[in-house]
């Protein structure tokens, strides 16, 4: 455990690539973590996950593991340009790499992230919806 300390059942530890978070009945979250700090974090996943593209990623990363030249021809978008986004979505852990020869292969971090899309997207429908109905009177 690197730059870690161990609290009860869990523990925080503070890696390149996670971040663990103390859940223990003797240690207040504040002591593990500052919600300052777990706010700004959220944030900086939101504003990662901010851009149509990256969502559209997230979408057809769904239905498994696919090569970045099939999710570039899928995604009808340049290849350096795919690049650019899924390096950010790898520097947060929204997306895994595996190399396989030549080939370098994306997939969700955690199904938790299409989870969290597909209730954004609901609660977007829903005020869709509720701003049509307002309008029909």
């Amino acid at each position: 455990m690197v730059g870690g300390q161990r609290h009860g059942s869990k523990c925080l530890t503070m890696e390149a690539e996670s971040i663990t978070i103390c859940d223990s009945s003797n240690v207040g979250m504040e002591s593990c973590m500052a919600d300052r700090d777990l706010y700004a974090l959220h944030a900086s996943i939101c504003q990662t996950l901010a851009h149509p593209k990256r969502l559209e990623v997230i979408d057809r990363l769904r239905e498994g593991e696919i090569s970045v030249t099939d999710l570039a021809e899928a995604l009808e978008i340049s290849q350096p340009n795919l690049s650019q986004h899924l390096t950010l979505m790898r520097q947060k852990g929204i997306v895994n790499t595996r190399r396989e020869g030549l080939n370098v292969y994306y997939r969700l971090g955690s199904p938790k992230i299409v989870k969290a899309c597909d209730l954004m997207r609901e609660v977007l429908v829903e005020h869709l919806e509720a701003g049509a109905a307002l309008a029909r009177g």
